[in-house]
């Protein structure tokens, strides 16, 4: 069960169980068949959503660009604003 404020780690190409924040990207791997800049840009499939099979570019929240170590999250105070669903 995921409640809200989890920290939530999300392997290589497996489903994503809820909306996230995206706090940290590993570099891609040598086997990546996609560009990004390492550590800050992911791809997600949103087919599940909405239908789309294009990946879409999805960035790191800039307030945790540069941050390293198992606990950063701890230290990082902020305010998320988010626009409601469609339907």
């Amino acid at each position: 069960e995921i409640l809200v404020g989890d920290y939530v780690r999300v392997q290589a190409r497996s489903l994503i169980p809820a909306d996230l924040l995206i706090v940290s990207v590993s570099p891609p791997s040598s086997n990546d068949s996609h560009d990004s800049e390492e550590g800050t840009t992911c791809y997600v499939e949103t087919k599940s959503l909405d239908g789309e099979t294009n990946l879409k570019l999805k960035n790191v929240i800039p307030i945790f660009l540069g941050v390293t170590g198992i606990s950063f999250p701890a230290d990082v105070i902020g305010k998320v604003e988010m626009e409601h669903p469609n339907n």
